[in-house]
């Protein structure tokens, strides 16, 4: 027996989208407003939301600071493999 697909309003789906984003489970949640978890799942992946059982350092927000955070640090990376290897190479000159 195949089911119906259910359309569901934008209105609805955002309500439901905001409780996942506080941090409550995918299952409670779908269970919450009657749908199915995986149709939940559907709209999490569709609107790049994290799922809540997922250990993050920082908010989203944060990623670009922190991206520029690991620029610096590789470049400061190379800065310091580019002097060892200096230092490597007048060592064995002597």
């Amino acid at each position: 027996m195949k089911h119906k697909a259910i359309r569901y309003n934008a209105e609805f789906r955002e309500k439901v989208l905001s409780e996942l984003r506080t941090g409550k489970s995918v299952r409670k949640v779908a269970k919450q407003f009657g749908i199915s978890p995986l149709t939940l799942k559907r709209w999490q992946q569709l609107n790049g939301i994290q799922a809540h059982n997922v250990k993050t350092t920082m908010p989203p927000t944060n990623w670009q600071e922190t991206e520029d955070e690991l620029q610096r640090k590789i470049q400061r990376l190379e800065e310091e493999k580019r002097v060892l290897k200096e230092a490597l190479h007048i060592l064995l000159r002597t």
